[in-house]
């Protein structure tokens, strides 16, 4: 039997595409979205060995809830993959402490959310992957894309020392930098609620 994956954000683009190898791989996968009923015709295409569930990585009820059903479903997680995130555009003058916060909500505390409740689990077990999807633009920030960049290299950074921290139990922490590819993100792109005329030239 195949290992048991979690993976955030698989309505579309990478997540949805890391789904569908790794069920087409014979491994078990616990497939996320915020709007589930986006999973149906992959998780209908898998009935015995995927799993759709609704997740939202701000909320921790649902993070509880998506672990103890893909438990009871597949047993322990051995594959964590936190790939669900935002992207919202905007100078640095323009973006409000509250569009800051949004963004590092899913990009950063997200994902650390989820991995601070599946580490016990796997500490016991002493195994299992996590892996991080990044960014380019957390060491080559591009202007218009501060908020963005900020919470990719803070995963990035916590990344690096989680990886030290959980190396003696067999943990492994993958960090998975990315370029630019063609992905569904433009549709959902958002610009700050603030927009002054004279970044029009650079950040915009």
């Amino acid at each position: 039997r195949g290992k048991v994956w979690l993976i955030t954000g698989c309505s579309s683009g990478l997540g949805l595409a890391l789904a569908r190898a790794a069920l087409a791989h014979g491994e078990r996968v616990v497939i996320t979205a915020r709007k589930p009923a986006s999973l149906e015709r992959l998780a209908a295409s898998y009935k015995e060995t995927s799993l759709a569930l609704p997740l939202d990585v701000n909320d921790n009820a649902q993070i509880t809830s998506a672990l103890a059903r893909a438990k009871e479903r597949f047993g322990p997680i051995d594959v964590v993959v936190n790939n669900a995130g935002f992207l919202k555009l905007g100078a640095v003058e323009e973006t409000s402490d509250e569009e800051y916060r949004e963004m590092f909500g899913t990009n950063f505390f997200g994902p650390f959310q989820l991995i601070r409740a599946v580490l016990p689990e796997m500490r016991r077990r002493r195994n299992g992957q996590i892996v991080n999807i990044s960014s380019i633009g957390s060491f080559d920030p591009r202007p218009g894309a501060s908020a963005y960049s900020a919470a990719k290299a803070a995963l990035d950074a916590a990344s690096e020392a989680l990886a030290t921290e959980v190396q003696p139990f067999g943990i492994k922490v993958l960090i998975v930098v990315l370029g630019a590819f063609q992905t569904q993100v433009m549709e959902s792109l958002t610009y700050s609620a603030s927009v002054i005329e004279d970044y029009k030239a650079t950040a915009h």
